[in-house]
């Protein structure tokens, strides 16, 4: 079914049915010869209306429905047709013209609006009635002195049928959400304003003459007041009905004056309605736009106020002396504070006291216009816990937008403090892959040369060497794989540890057993240099380590004791007590550290590496290892030296209980 009506052959048949029915509605209702009529002629505005929505083919239905018009109304063929062309042309001409300016059909602008009314009334209309008219006198159907007044009457007449007719018809067509309530409001508001036309039409029978047209003209101030409230396509169907109900009193007589001629009633309601629908139009279009103009000027508002108020940015504009004038709620979630409590109150109050010299700066830098947008990153204070958090500013000077607004800022600023964590934590991660790289690039390839070196010389000179040489030469191969081991193990530990991948398993553990385990895997190197060793500890003190990771730490601890202890030299391992905690002390008679070089010890990338008495390698990871252990083990790694007279390296750990005795 939809198909069908939306078929060419539906629409002409119904253009071609509708120009016939309402041009007879017009013929009867005219004081007329059937031919020209000063009442509204409906049929040009349907013929228009439908070759401005549907293109200029519908001119074939106008010129149909046009031609049986004439000819049902007693014109003679030779007339009918040419009456029937005139139309049909101008219908075409009105759509093209309508296109051509690319109006819409929904009239959305005043533009639209009288455009079509200048279309009508000044193009199409004075063509039709002047061709028309020459037309019926060439035919005889007028006189030659009616000419002009049959030409005004055509003119206005066959107008204000297209000015009545072809808004509503766009309008409607142009609906896209049409309901039954807007059927039903606009049913109610046409039948309003066709029952107070046709009562004042009435009453104006029984008010003197004189002032007859002043109190019709009361349907101005009425109808405009209609205008302003309601949507242009009530008001061009309201502009409908007053039309039919004003034409329509005159012409059945309820409203008719018998002194006046219905011909000079038709004219004066004529003119009177052609300056409605120009005023009513307007006013109907202007105000809709208005309407839409505000709408959307809230609807930015609400936008605006949203993007402002939920926005993950905070927002401030401050003036020259630093005062906030305005703060959004989410730069709370930064600082802590309220836009209440912040509004009225410095900006230092949450700047960090190291940056409000440079935020005085800034706000000075920003007034002066030299930069369109200056960016910082500054330190602010959280309300409460006063933590410090690192934000990303950017800022720019705010307009002036009313003559009473003072010089001030607008700054937007981001938190960055987790951004500022992951640059350190990436520095880190750098600094420890250079060292890394620097491990495996240095300190692996020497032991590795040496390697290379002895094997060498022993396949090539083994049966050149004495049983003694042999042995130095196998033993350092044996030491050098050793060491190499020792440093593979320590890059492995330390590894996995930088990878979170040490997990930590802390009990009570018996002090003496560990150290002397730890020892023990050390001793032989002890022995060679002759190096004597003395163990304090209580054989009662336990503590809370981790066994795998703290003979980790005494290992390195030992073994770097020993490496920088001279022949004969001597090593203590001593444990005291105090509430809560053991001082385990590891000490040598070696060579000791300066004062510079015990402030690198513990710091990655900056630590000091030394070659042992007797020319042993370090890389100086085994410290670092030790310290970083000793923390996770909820301890403290310190170190107390003098160069030449040897080093102290102090641990501090939890106990389980207080010892009962020492040794």
């Amino acid at each position: 079914m939809k198909k069908i009506f939306e078929h060419k052959i539906f629409k002409l048949i119904a253009v071609a049915f509708l120009y016939f029915i309402l041009g007879k509605m017009s013929f009867m209702l005219s004081v007329s010869n059937g031919i020209v009529t000063n009442v509204p002629f409906f049929s040009e505005g349907i013929g228009l209306s439908f070759s401005i929505l549907f293109g200029n083919v519908m001119a074939i239905g106008v010129f149909f429905g046009q031609l049986i018009l004439a000819l049902s109304s007693g014109l003679d063929i030779g007339a009918s047709l040419f009456i029937s062309v005139l139309n049909a042309t101008l219908a075409v001409v009105g759509g093209t013209i309508f296109r051509k300016l690319k109006l819409s059909t929904e009239l959305p602008t005043l533009r639209d609006v009288l455009t079509l009314l200048v279309i009508i009334i000044v193009i199409i209309q004075p063509i039709s009635s002047v061709v028309g008219n020459i037309i019926l006198l060439k035919f005889s159907r007028i006189e030659a002195s009616n000419l002009v007044l049959s030409i005004i009457s055509w003119w206005f007449g066959n107008s204000i049928g297209q000015l009545v007719l072809v808004p509503p018809v766009l309008l409607l067509y142009s609906q896209t959400n049409f309901t039954i309530k807007n059927v039903q409001n606009i049913i109610l508001h046409s039948l309003g304003v066709f029952s107070f036309t046709i009562a004042l039409f009435g009453i104006s029978l029984y008010v003197d003459e004189i002032y007859r047209v002043a109190f019709i003209l009361i349907l101005f101030p009425v109808i405009i007041f209609f205008s302003l409230q309601k949507e242009p396509l009530t008001v061009s169907i309201g502009l409908f009905f007053i039309t039919v109900a004003g034409f329509g009193s005159i012409a059945t007589g309820f409203a008719a004056h018998l002194s006046i001629s219905s011909f000079q009633q038709f004219m004066e309601l004529d003119i009177l309605l052609i300056s409605l629908i120009f005023t009513a139009l307007t006013a109907s279009v202007l105000t809709n736009n208005l309407k839409h103009v505000n709408l959307l000027l809230e609807n930015s508002k609400k936008r605006l106020d949203a993007i402002v108020n939920y926005a993950s940015s905070g927002i401030s504009i401050i003036n020259s002396k630093g005062i906030h004038l305005y703060t959004n709620p989410s730069s709370s979630y930064i600082h802590g504070y309220l836009p209440e409590e912040l509004i009225g109150s410095h900006f230092n109050l949450v700047v960090h006291p190291n940056y409000i010299n440079a935020s005085n700066e800034l706000i000075q830098d920003a007034l002066s216009g030299k930069y369109k947008f200056i960016e910082r990153e500054f330190e602010l204070i959280q309300k409460g816990d006063k933590k410090r958090v690192w934000i990303h500013l950017n800022v720019s000077k705010y307009p002036i937008l009313n003559p009473t607004d003072e010089d001030s800022i607008l700054v937007f600023y981001q938190d960055i403090t987790k951004i500022k964590e992951y640059e350190k934590q990436l520095k880190e991660l750098n600094t420890t892959k250079d060292k890394f790289v620097s491990i495996l690039a240095h300190d692996l390839r020497n032991p590795f040369s040496t390697l290379i070196g002895f094997s060498d010389l022993l396949m090539e000179k083994r049966h050149q060497f004495d049983e003694q040489t042999l042995e130095m030469v196998i033993m350092n191969i044996n030491q050098t794989a050793k060491q190499t081991y020792n440093l593979f193990e320590n890059l492995l530990i330390w590894s996995r540890n930088e990878q979170n991948l040490v997990t930590l398993n802390s009990k009570a553990e018996n002090l003496l057993l560990l150290v002397q385990e730890c020892y023990a895997i050390t001793n032989q190197a002890a022995i060679r240099k002759e190096i004597g060793l003395e163990i304090q500890i209580a054989d009662q003190i336990e503590v809370m380590v981790d066994s795998e990771m703290f003979k980790i730490v005494m290992r390195n601890l030992i073994s770097n004791a020993i490496k920088f202890t001279p022949q004969n030299g001597k090593i203590s391992i001593v444990a005291i007590t105090e509430p809560g905690f053991v001082i385990l002390s590891v000490n040598d008679s070696g060579i000791g550290m300066d004062e510079n070089s015990m402030k690198k010890l513990f710091q990655f990338g900056e630590t000091v590496i030394k070659r042992g008495t007797n020319g042993e390698p370090g890389t100086g990871l085994g410290l670092l290892l030790c310290k970083e252990f000793i923390e996770k083990l909820n301890g403290t790694l310190s170190v107390e030296s003098e160069l030449g007279k040897g080093s102290k390296f102090i641990i501090r750990l939890p106990l389980k209980n207080k010892p009962n005795a020492t040794t």
